[in-house]
């Protein structure tokens, strides 16, 4: 089986018009639907593309905490179909913490962006067949 990657790599988002808040969360969205692509034996936690799965979550849930809302439980470890319901799970609760946060910047989120982007590429990067 190959990896679909084109959606992640090829997702423009314009950063003037969103927040860090909403950039954090495309990030993740972009990742959900690769994940939805994969085979979820390849997103177990201990294989690469997981431990980046899992580490967009907790991110995920941080920043869904530092917007004022419940983060619920981060996942440690998993199959890939338990990394893949939590990486959904996260993105939709930093999806309605993001729709009902004050519009202010959070500082803590700012920071954020850079490091999911970094996990994501990693992710892509683990997802790669290699020739």
């Amino acid at each position: 089986m190959t990896a679909t990657i084109d959606h992640i790599t090829t997702t423009a988002h314009d950063s003037a018009a969103l927040s860090s808040s909403e950039l954090l969360l495309a990030v993740l969205q972009d990742t959900v639907s690769v994940c939805a692509q994969e085979d979820p034996d390849r997103l177990h936690s201990w294989l690469p593309a997981g431990r980046a799965a899992v580490a967009l979550s907790r991110l995920a849930r941080e920043a869904t905490a530092d917007l004022g809302s419940r983060p619920g439980t981060t996942l440690t470890d998993g199959p890939g179909v338990v990394v893949v319901r939590d990486l959904v799970s996260a993105t939709q609760a930093l999806g309605s913490a993001v729709a009902t946060a004050p519009s202010a910047p959070h500082r803590e989120v700012i920071a954020m962006v850079p490091l999911a982007k970094g996990l994501q590429a990693a992710f892509v990067v683990a997802l790669t067949p290699r020739h």
